[in-house]
């Protein structure tokens, strides 16, 4: 679903299941999958999105991945696994205002709102 405001370059890809909001800017070359995208945010040419959720306003470098990986709840329940709390997996999740730099890799990570992100993280919460 992409909102009419939004402009998305048609090198992008985009799917399955992705929601793009109001005046969201999607630059080219870009893919996008699983994932939601509010108003006003701004992805760089070249960047990966998948499992993500991307608050309002957030900006995102040019080659710049931000990925999360569910954690089917199966594999949770699976007595001969034991679960490791460390093994955590689940989506990506940016505050609102929050800004990832370019070429750069967030994976499994929370980003609180307006937090600045210049350097690569992973199973995180970045307050």
């Amino acid at each position: 679903m992409i909102h009419p405001s939004a402009k998305v370059d048609p090198t992008a890809v985009l799917g399955p299941n992705v929601y793009i909001g109001a005046n969201a800017v999607v630059g080219p070359g870009v893919r996008i999958a699983n994932s939601v995208v509010m108003d006003g945010c701004q992805i760089g040419e070249r960047s990966l999105i998948k499992w993500t959720v991307l608050g309002w306003n957030v900006t995102i470098g040019c080659w710049t991945r931000i990925e999360g990986f569910p954690n089917p709840i199966h594999s949770l329940m699976d007595s001969n696994s034991g679960y490791n709390p460390r093994d955590r997996k689940g989506i990506c999740i940016f505050g609102t205002g929050a800004s990832a730099s370019n070429e750069i890799m967030v994976a499994n990570s929370i980003v609180m709102p307006h937090k600045e992100l210049s350097a690569s993280f992973e199973n995180e919460i970045l307050l």
